[in-house]
């Protein structure tokens, strides 16, 4: 559970101009499809229901055509990232070590951070981060780091595996791991095959992928998407079991 009022916390996003997970160029130009405050269950035994929680707005990837690999809008990110913390580009420079020209020309588009090493912008400001909000849009900058490397569409990746994306030979975020994972599902990204209730031990499929891939998809197919990702973990999980075990039954 998390305790901050949900309607502050959305009241609070909007002013700041964050950004919409994943951090891509096609979640920033359509509407929220959902708001989210996930709880860290990492930190569950922390006095402060809130701590290492995350509130991001997302859009369902299964409405649309997404690329693949999904990629990052670099411009949206960095100044998502910076409303959230209510700093202007000279403070921002200062929390990353570099002169504002350079945040400048990040939000311009005319260069990118780090090229393209989101895990080292993410090891600068992730100390400054402290909020809900603040920590959601540091998720968009773990998506960065992620969703390029997720290049097989039809491939099932285990929650270990994304995880362990998020760690690198000088940086390692791989506790925003499952965090990261409630994220790609929540927006539909990802799907989880038979969830266990442990987002790193769970198995994911790319949902979004499956959803445009063919265009033999039966019209009543997207409504039984919907129904499914609606249900419990537990009812899921007994639908996922059945039709695994009909299929064995076909000839």
């Amino acid at each position: 559970m998390v305790s901050t009022d949900f309607d502050e916390l959305a009241a609070e996003f909007s002013r700041a101009a964050c950004a919409t997970f994943p951090g891509s160029p096609q979640a920033q130009q359509a509407p929220w499809s959902v708001l989210s405050h996930v709880a860290n269950h990492e930190a569950s035994l922390s006095p402060d229901p809130d701590e290492g929680s995350f509130f991001f707005a997302a859009i369902y990837h299964t409405d649309f055509d997404p690329e693949w690999p999904i990629p990052t809008d670099w411009p949206a990110v960095v100044r998502g990232l910076r409303g959230s913390m209510g700093v202007s580009q000279a403070e921002f420079a200062e929390v990353c070590r570099l002169g504002r020209a350079t945040v400048e020309r990040w939000e311009s588009g005319r260069s990118v951070p780090f090229r393209g090493d989101a895990l080292t912008l993410l090891t600068l400001v992730r100390p400054n981060l402290k909020s809900p909000i603040q920590r959601g849009q540091a998720l968009n900058l773990a998506a960065a780091a992620v969703l390029p490397q997720l290049a097989r569409p039809t491939a099932e990746y285990l929650g270990t595996h994304v995880a362990g994306l998020l760690r690198s030979r000088e940086h390692d975020h791989s506790d925003l791991g499952p965090g990261l994972l409630s994220a790609l599902v929540e927006s539909r990204i990802l799907v989880t095959l038979d969830p266990s209730g442990n987002e790193l031990e769970d198995s994911y499929i790319p949902l979004a992928y499956h959803r445009q891939a063919s265009s033999d998809v039966p019209e009543w197919a997207p409504g039984l998407i919907r129904d499914v990702e609606s249900l419990s973990s537990n009812d899921r999980r007994t639908v996922i079991s059945l039709v695994k075990r009909l299929a064995q039954l076909s000839p």
